[in-house]
């Protein structure tokens, strides 16, 4: 370059200045054209453009201006080394492992600098000079795209070249059993190619398992991350690794779980780690036999791993699996995953599916023989056995027709099992991390428990009649034996009970109160009896009580407890609407009944809210039917002490304290049912010491939209202005895949408590019968310290026209949610 200096020869001249920032503008502008302009320039021009690049960017050597323009330094080398990896590959006459080390070596280069440049970038502050030349995001984004092009291009040549040499290995391990794993590690290594032995090393990261090599791109459900060279923002680094081919991948896999199977191996695996064992087999050998896999991957000409891979050779790889390793761990988490899908999918899938499901896990579960594994996780191992029997059993119910009896006991059973094995999964057991790793995994967690435990009891809800019903005739013929020939056979309804663990209640018999079960933390195995048989064996104990046959004892029996069982059993009977029952334990036969057990065991029996000041109650029983006239013309009418088992319930503590009478309180809470559309449906007890409201039943839809008041309630009254809930179930419930409610809330001192046995239409239709039209005028003015308000939602589903109307306790909606629905929300807020 020839400066002009005035008068100066050219002698007398200084040499140039050199000047770093135009150097290394003008190499990377060169270097981006060189880019750009690459398929149309010479090889020659190519080959003097790149030397000569190289000279300057080594000529730069300010330190202050590399710091200033680090930037731009590492992004114009990067420039280079990439048109030389590409240059490389232009002018390839033969692709020999030199070559392409070398190809290797230029783009990682390429790649490092791009990176580093990236790192030290100062596009975001205004710079006149990179302005000038253009140097802008767009310059990092084009060659970031094209940095991925060329690892794309370079990586079938990295593979093919070591491919011989993994073939070779491959069959060594085959024929001879040598296992050159470190090879296949070095020849990879070759290329920077990716390889992973995770299945002879045990690496495990929880956050990122995909039960098999990392560097496998095989779509399966167990392969979360398939890796691709598919473009991502330049905003991350780009990685100088490539992918191990799948051939490979798959050689290599194969050399590992032949080394772990064959009869010299000193590897030993904790049951955690024989599950992803397992696993891993089953990935790899699914991916071998797939015909569509192996065509994509393999070249025509290429019948290697078709021919090598072959069924039989799985079959060796299995039995020496199973020879080294124990199976248990693996059987159980894929018999629990299996049939955790089964549970949760039950209702979409057929009767053929489930039942080839669940006989394909029994028979895995029965191999499950290892008491070590068992005991460790015994948690796991039972619950899963649970499963398989509570979904055997949904599918009997779900199959049922012509029952008999022993359809029916096997029903049972297969139920009970499956109670059986849930309690004792969940009795404590020692935590390990290990354990818990393992838990994970297979996503076994306490929804599961939860889960099971809603539908074990949904199970034995929906089997309570059936069981109930096969045995009601035999308690009949125990009856009739008794009411005609004075033979009572306790004996024979225990039997019969015992048959579906139905609990006979004998504490009449037994002369004592009756206890409830207690199942801390476990479901109990034992069936309720319904109240018609209930009825019929507590009628015979009664009479048994007042014939000749029972001798009563000198001390110890209470006919104060007596009377209290008859009692409950007088409530019981007012509700029960059997045909049997109405039938054989009609008035005539009640009072014969209470005329025994006045002879037998005079007492003062007193029946109402407050019998005593209204003098002797038997003077005041002039027709003999063991209540007090009084309340016979004068009925009070009570909500049931232990609220019907409901859908849904919300307990509200100190509710409204500033509204201090009953009598507010209930104004509070029409106003809000009003104001949502239950005028006139509204229906009044006394409770506790306080009161309870129930609305008539309403069809509703889940989505929250709104019914049309003429269809919401029944438009049809029943005699005397009561409502007909005949005329409700016949007039709504014969509608396809209909939603009906009702709503009972109690306001009391205390919270209410539910009973075992789930709300019934027919029991709906006998509470709104017997009540009040507005709260009770005794109890407008009493005031309550403390108010609880319980709430009970009673929420009814049909399937479809003419099906069984059956209370939902799936608990999938939460009383809240029914408030919301119904626009009821502010009565809890």
């Amino acid at each position: 370059m020839t400066f002009f200096l005035g008068n100066l020869n050219a002698q007398e001249m200084p040499p140039p200045v050199k000047n770093d920032s135009i150097t290394l503008a003008q190499a990377y502008i060169n270097l981006t054209l060189t880019k750009e302009y690459f398929e149309g320039l010479s090889e020659e021009r190519i080959g003097k453009i790149l030397p000569f690049e190289i000279e300057e960017l080594e000529s730069i050597t300010d330190p202050t201006f590399l710091r200033d323009n680090a930037g731009l330094y590492n992004f114009s080398w990067s420039l280079l080394y990439y048109n030389q990896a590409k240059f490389l590959f232009r002018t390839q006459k033969s692709t020999d492992r030199e070559l392409l080390i070398e190809w290797n070596r230029s783009l990682e280069k390429a790649i490092e600098y791009f990176n580093i440049s990236m790192q030290k970038s100062s596009l975001d502050q205004d710079n006149p000079f990179f302005e000038l030349i253009k140097f802008e995001e767009g310059s990092y984004t084009a060659l970031h795209r094209e940095l991925y092009a060329l690892k794309s291009l370079f990586t079938p040549y990295f593979n093919e070249d070591i491919y011989l040499d993994y073939k070779r290995i491959f069959l060594m391990a085959k024929n001879s059993d040598r296992f050159e794993i470190d090879s296949l590690a070095y020849f990879a290594g070759l290329y920077e190619l990716e390889f992973t032995a995770s299945i002879i090393d045990k690496k495990y990261d929880s956050s990122n398992y995909n039960f098999g090599s990392n560097t496998l791109p095989l779509v399966s459900e167990y392969n979360y991350n398939e890796r691709d060279y598919d473009y991502h923002p330049y905003t991350d680094p780009i990685e100088t690794a490539y992918l191990l081919d799948e051939k490979l991948d798959l050689i290599s896999r194969y050399i590992q779980l032949k080394k772990l199977a064959s009869k010299n191996n000193t590897d030993t695996l904790n049951w955690f780690e024989s599950y992803r064992l397992y696993n891993d087999y089953y990935i790899f050998k699914d991916a071998s036999l797939d015909k569509l896999f192996i065509n994509k991957i393999t070249k025509i000409e290429d019948p290697f791993l078709k021919t090598e891979l072959d069924p039989k050779e799985f079959d060796v790889l299995y039995t020496g699996l199973r020879q080294n390793f124990s199976y248990a761990s693996y059987a159980t988490a894929q018999a629990f995953i299996n049939l955790s899908l089964i549970q949760e999918n039950f209702e979409s899938l057929s009767n053929s599916h489930i039942a080839s499901v669940l006989a394909s896990n029994e028979v895995e579960l029965s191999a499950v023989t290892d008491i070590a594994f068992i005991t460790q996780n015994h948690e796991l191992y039972h619950f899963t056995y649970s499963l398989l029997y509570e979904n055997s059993a949904r599918l009997l119910y779900r199959t049922r027709k012509n029952i008999d009896r022993k359809r029916l006991v096997g029903w049972k059973e297969s139920l009970e099992t499956g109670i059986e094995y849930y309690n004792i999964s969940q009795k404590e057991s020692e935590e390990t991390e290990e354990k818990n790793l393992f838990h994970d995994l297979i996503k076994f967690h306490d929804e599961d428990v939860n889960s099971i435990t809603k539908n074990i009891k949904n199970l034995k809800n929906q089997s309570t009649p059936y069981f109930n019903d096969d045995i009601y005739p035999d308690f009949q013929r125990i009856f009739y034996k008794a009411k005609n020939g004075n033979k009572y056979d306790f004996e024979g309804l225990k039997s019969f009970a015992s048959i579906y663990n139905i609990r006979l209640d004998l504490s009449v018999l037994e002369n004592k109160e009756y206890e409830v079960s207690s199942y801390k933390g476990e479901i109990s195995q034992e069936y309720d009896m319904l109240s018609k048989l209930d009825l019929t064996s507590k009628f015979l104990q009664f009479k048994f009580l007042a014939s000749d046959q029972f001798s009563i004892p000198s001390s110890g029996f209470d006919v104060e407890q007596l009377y209290y069982s008859y009692s409950d059993f007088l409530y019981v009977l007012e509700y029960e609407k059997d045909g049997f029952i109405i039938r054989e334990l009609n008035t005539e036969a009640i009072e014969i009944l209470f005329h025994e057990l006045q002879e037998k065991f005079p007492y003062i029996f007193e029946r109402g809210p407050t019998p005593g000041k209204y003098g002797n109650a038997r003077d005041l029983d002039n027709d003999g039917d063991g209540i007090i006239d009084f309340f016979d013309n004068e009925p009070n009418y009570f909500f049931p002490e232990f609220a019907p088992l409901a859908s849904a319930s919300f307990i509200k503590r100190n509710f409204k304290p500033e509204l201090k009478t009953l009598g507010k309180v209930d104004k509070f809470l029409t106003k809000e049912f009003i104001s949502a559309g239950y005028k006139e449906q509204l229906h009044y007890y006394y409770a506790s010491d306080g009161f309870a409201l129930t609305t008539s039943l309403e069809k509703f839809n889940i989505d929250g939209s709104a019914v049309s008041a003429d269809e919401r309630f029944v438009k049809s009254l029943g005699g005397e202005g009561k409502l007909s809930y005949y005329e409700i179930f016949k007039s709504l419930f014969f509608e396809v895949e209909s939603e009906f409610r009702m709503f009972a809330l109690i306001v009391a001192s205390n919270a209410a408590k539910m009973s075992k046995e789930s709300m019934t239409p027919g029991f709906a239709e006998k509470l709104i019968e017997n009540s009040y039209d507005s709260l009770p005028a005794d109890l407008t003015n009493k005031i309550l310290t403390n108010k609880t308000l319980s709430i009970f939602v009673y929420h009814f589903h049909q399937n479809d026209v003419g099906s069984t109307v059956e209370l939902d306790l799936s608990g999938k909606i939460s009383a809240q949610d029914h408030l919301k629905n119904a626009g009821l929300i502010k009565i809890i807020q």
